[in-house]
């Protein structure tokens, strides 16, 4: 059974892919301004990207976890821009998706080929190290207490066939 003592602190180097972007966002055109805006929002919030990989101690090489997400005072800027303006809310949360997955990407780039980061089941030493970073993994759902996160196999070892949501995932649902 893994054990995961050890995490290390990585830092993402995450890329603007306007194409990902729009396909989050639903739209093909933005507006010069939107853009403009969305490029400060990506300049000032991948500065506050938190990364950790999570490694097992006794198989340091072949189990461990890549744990990305943002805090919780870019959701509260997320909700309430959202209140605001649904169009604005919605091309921010479109944003904070693809800084996310972008990050998550700059740290392990087999996740582009799979195009989705598969989630693993954590056992009680990962969800114990999860709930010292301040976070809650939500069994039922297969979810962490952020909206924006994501947790992935590091070192990458497949897609759809060992994630802990394909049973439920519209991607591999209708692939």
């Amino acid at each position: 059974m893994p054990t995961y003592p050890l995490i290390k602190e990585v830092h993402p180097t995450p890329e603007f892919d306007i194409q990902q972007f729009a396909q989050i966002y639903g739209e093909t055109r933005l507006a010069q301004d939107m853009m403009e805006r969305l490029g400060e929002k990506w300049a000032q919030w991948s500065e506050k990207v938190i990364a950790r990989h999570v490694i097992d101690a006794e198989q340091p090489k072949l189990r461990g976890a890549l744990l990305v997400y943002l805090d919780t005072e870019l959701e509260d800027e997320v909700d309430a821009v959202w209140r605001e303006s649904p169009t604005e809310g919605h091309a921010l949360h479109s944003l904070a998706v693809a800084l996310v997955m972008a990050s998550a990407a700059s740290l392990a780039p087999e996740l582009a080929d799979g195009h989705c980061a598969p989630v693993p089941k954590p056992n009680a030493a990962m969800r114990a190290l999860m709930e010292e970073l301040g976070l809650r993994w939500n069994s039922e759902e297969g979810t962490l207490n952020r909206k924006y996160a994501v947790l992935t196999p590091a070192p990458y070892r497949g897609g759809c066939e060992i994630c802990f949501l394909s049973h439920k995932c519209p991607k591999a649902l209708y692939s």
